[in-house]
């Protein structure tokens, strides 16, 4: 059995990946705080860790309302679809924050998020 708390800080850690791309000033904060770390490989792999339990955890699946399973399953394939557009070149927020793809996941992100209470 899983515990509650572990659903608790997955669903968690999901909402504030995507919060975090959702929002260039909320990039900007993280950079600041990490200037050492490559912030967009960073929330590519925290994204990636919650694709991972979309598809191999049924207790996280089981976590989300249908609605917002939804949403969340629709963000992953735009996600992915988003880091395979880059292949294994994906530039630094500098640049990032002027391209459409990017600019468009957060408008995903942002609207994933409305799915959530």
């Amino acid at each position: 059995m899983v515990s509650a708390e572990l659903i608790t800080n997955s669903r968690e850690q999901m909402l504030g990946t995507l919060a975090d791309l959702a929002s260039a000033d909320a990039q900007r904060a993280y950079r600041d705080a990490v200037p050492f770390v490559h912030i967009p490989i960073e929330l590519a792999c925290q994204w990636d860790n919650v694709s991972r339990l979309l598809r191999d955890a049924a207790w996280f699946r089981d976590s989300l309302t249908d609605t917002e399973l939804a949403a969340v399953l629709a963000f992953d394939t735009q996600f992915d679809s988003l880091m395979q557009s880059f292949g294994n070149d994906l530039p630094d927020l500098d640049i990032l924050w002027t391209d459409d793809r990017w600019a468009q996941l957060g408008l995903d992100a942002s609207s994933t998020l409305d799915a959530f209470p």
